[in-house]
């Protein structure tokens, strides 16, 4: 009617962000990178990633960058490129830089992001979920915890591999040291 008005308020929770950020998909799941983490995004070959002591490694501007595949650390299977050439974003974790392996480059969106519960986020590598323009949901990735994660993973594994010297076998007595009167 003429002369009526309407009013509109909308609260959103203060648990609630939006963020710049670069989608990516490895195999069937979308994963959301921070832009703020995201130094550069490159495409190279193969043949282009090297291996030094069990990482696998990429020389970007005189500078050697380790490089983490997306697909290896959360157990998906990873859609091969047909001209064998690796999309790898670059991210900066504060104190290194360090190179993602993913599948494809999907864009650049600005999301809302939903803070995932204490046991969910505790060292998992994800910092939130987000509701993205398919209406799937995608984890958004927490650069930093992620590249800690695997450190850990990777120091593990070679704690596992390497003899622990000073250690006494199982099943072989202790040598004592003879004592001195």
């Amino acid at each position: 009617e003429a002369g009526e008005q309407t009013r509109f308020r909308i609260k959103i929770p203060l648990t609630l962000a939006i963020i710049a950020a670069l989608l990516v998909r490895v195999g069937e799941d979308t994963f959301t990178i921070p832009l703020s983490s995201v130094e550069e995004t490159i495409r190279l070959h193969e043949s282009d990633i090297t291996t030094i002591e069990g990482i696998e490694v990429i020389h970007l501007r005189d500078k050697t960058t380790p490089i983490l595949r997306l697909s290896k650390i959360f157990g998906l299977a990873s859609s091969s490129q047909e001209d064998g050439k690796n999309f790898i974003v670059i991210v900066n974790t504060g104190s290194q830089h360090v190179g993602l392996v993913v599948d494809t480059l999907i864009g650049q969106e600005e999301v809302v992001i939903k803070p995932l519960p204490d046991y969910l986020r505790d060292k998992s590598g994800f910092s939130g979920a987000t509701i993205i323009g398919d209406g799937g949901i995608s984890l958004i990735l927490d650069v930093f915890e992620l590249v800690n994660m695997t450190i850990r993973k990777k120091k593990k594994d070679r704690m596992r591999m390497a003899p622990v010297a000073g250690l006494r076998q199982p099943n072989r007595p202790a040598l004592e040291a003879p004592t001195v009167h």
